[in-house]
């Protein structure tokens, strides 16, 4: 039996992420993108790309950390399924709460 660890909820293949920007449904705020599709596997799935004009590395890093973290502890348990892809805007605040708040709106926007 397959664990559910992040590392098995990560999409990091090039042509998984342009499938899913050129395919997949795009939802926006004033400074996240989320793009998503339907996948055929029993969990969700995310991606983060994070763009040299939101800071340097370690700005970058913390961005990516704190999705992470939310993704984890918001996942969804039940079917459909979809893959993510979150893209911070220029000039993101990586504040947790914000954060929390978009992606629980994304995912509540999903379930309608």
């Amino acid at each position: 039996m397959e664990k559910n660890t992040y590392k098995n909820q990560i999409i990091s293949s090039k042509k998984e992420i342009s499938f899913l920007i050129k395919s997949g449904e795009k939802w926006t705020t004033d400074s996240l993108s989320v793009f998503f599709i339907k996948n055929r596997y029993i969990k969700d799935r995310c991606a983060i790309i994070v763009s040299k004009k939101n800071g340097n590395a370690v700005k970058r890093n913390k961005i990516k950390r704190i999705f992470r973290e939310v993704f984890r502890k918001n996942k969804r348990m039940r079917p459909p399924f979809f893959d993510f892809l979150f893209k911070p805007g220029q000039g993101f605040d990586p504040q947790t709460d914000e954060v929390t708040n978009k992606i629980l709106s994304c995912f509540s926007d999903l379930a309608k």
